[in-house]
């Protein structure tokens, strides 16, 4: 242990479920956690993880929350609140442009985070296209991961990032995912859901999401196995935290 800074052990096997299987990703050295001996305080990593809407970044999120302990920022909480429009006139919003999302909110807040603050994030009703009237309390941790179509877009959310991540996925595997999560999830209509994604969302993605994929530091594919992106990032998010020790 040197006198500039103590490292806290983490754990050198990170243990997720998958299948039904137990997998384990062995960091050693570079699964550990960095504090400063003057005011003990939490050295985070932030993980953005961006790409089209159906391509698997929630669950490559999730899998990453798990295998390391870390916690998941959804940017579709931040979603500016609509209480002033109707629900008609909030249907006719477009929610795939970056303009929808409250992004100095986000930032602040994940800001917040990575300096060791407790944060309240807003919670995005789905089925009402506007916020809940509660919110959702969030501590810091080692590893705090923003997952949403926009992760990479804004310049201040790329400066704060440790390990920024783009999900690349066919269009037609992202329509029928898209198709199937907002017919079970937010109480959508078939016709409602296959209109919004040639109107709004694929046009938006092809305009607002692909482009950042050149903001990546990797590239990942949600039609392959879940397992193999895990890793691909992990070793990566490993060799970053390496570097500060």
């Amino acid at each position: 242990m040197d006198e500039l800074t103590r490292t806290k052990p983490f754990d050198e096997r990170c243990e997720a479920r998958f299948g039904g299987k137990d997998v384990l990703f062995g960091f050693g050295q570079s699964s550990r956690y960095v504090t400063s001996p003057l005011s003990d305080k939490l050295i985070s990593v932030l993980i953005a993880i961006a790409g089209g809407t159906g391509s698997g970044k929630s669950t490559l999120a999730d899998a990453l929350a798990a295998a390391t302990g870390g916690v998941v920022i959804r940017i579709d909480d931040y979603y500016r609140p609509l209480n002033h429009l109707t629900f008609e006139e909030r249907e006719l919003v477009n929610f795939d442009a970056p303009d929808a999302i409250d992004h100095v909110l986000m930032t602040e807040q994940l800001s917040m985070l990575l300096d060791g603050q407790t944060i309240e994030k807003p919670v995005y009703d789905f089925t009402k296209h506007t916020r809940a009237v509660f919110g959702e309390e969030v501590s810091p941790c080692s590893t705090i991961i923003v997952e949403g179509l926009f992760a990479l877009y804004w310049a201040e959310l790329n400066q704060l990032c440790g390990t920024k991540v783009f999900v690349e996925t066919p269009y037609e595997l992202r329509f029928m995912r898209r198709l199937r999560r907002d017919i079970d999830e937010r109480g959508r209509d078939e016709d409602e859901v296959t209109t919004r994604f040639r109107s709004h969302v694929n046009p938006m993605h092809e305009r607002f999401v692909q482009p950042t994929c050149s903001n990546a530091d990797v590239v990942v594919h949600g039609d392959r196995p879940l397992q193999e992106s895990l890793v691909k990032v992990l070793d990566l998010v490993g060799s970053g935290q390496a570097r500060l020790l």
